[in-house]
């Protein structure tokens, strides 16, 4: 297996065999892994927030409902 520059694209190589295309760019690959990790990490944040802002909305309803049962009782 031998790997030829690509014309024009310094991090670029192609595989002679299969002629596929490799990207020898180490740091832009860590920087996106890095970028997908926080984007999943923020992601599970907004949902875990969701779920505890629906949590309150229902205590809030209960407490509504015992406050006007009292009221009318």
């Amino acid at each position: 297996m031998k790997n030829i520059p690509v014309e024009n694209y310094p991090n670029l190589t192609r595989e002679t065999n299969s002629k596929a295309v490799i990207n020898n760019d180490k740091t832009g690959f860590n920087s996106y892994i890095a970028a997908r990790e926080k984007m999943k990490s923020d992601k599970e944040r907004i949902d875990s927030l969701e779920t505890k802002v629906d949590d309150l909305k229902g205590d809030l309803n209960d407490i509504k409902k015992m406050l006007r049962s009292i009221l009318n009782g």
